[in-house]
């Protein structure tokens, strides 16, 4: 699988709204309710690497990163990113 070359339509659209809410009361609920899926996604794809991948290196990189990447995501979903 290759990375992306950039951001996908919904990534760009959800980037517009947390710029537009700098600076406000609401940006820090909107970045944790974007942040949390995004989360998700990337313990599902280092998960499928952990399983499946061919490359041990990436496997390896894998393996390292997913107890930061979980630990993040409850972070996130308690809303505690700060600490």
């Amino acid at each position: 699988m290759s990375p992306p070359s950039g951001q996908t339509g919904a990534q760009l659209r959800q980037t517009a709204t947390l710029k537009s809410l700098a600076g406000t009361p609401a940006y820090d609920a909107a970045w944790l309710k974007a942040q949390y899926p995004a989360h998700v996604q990337t313990l599902a794809l280092i998960d499928k690497e952990i399983v499946s991948g061919t490359n041990p290196l990436v496997k390896s990189l894998a393996k390292n990163a997913r107890p930061v990447v979980a630990r993040h995501t409850q972070m996130v979903n308690r809303g505690v990113c700060h600490a």
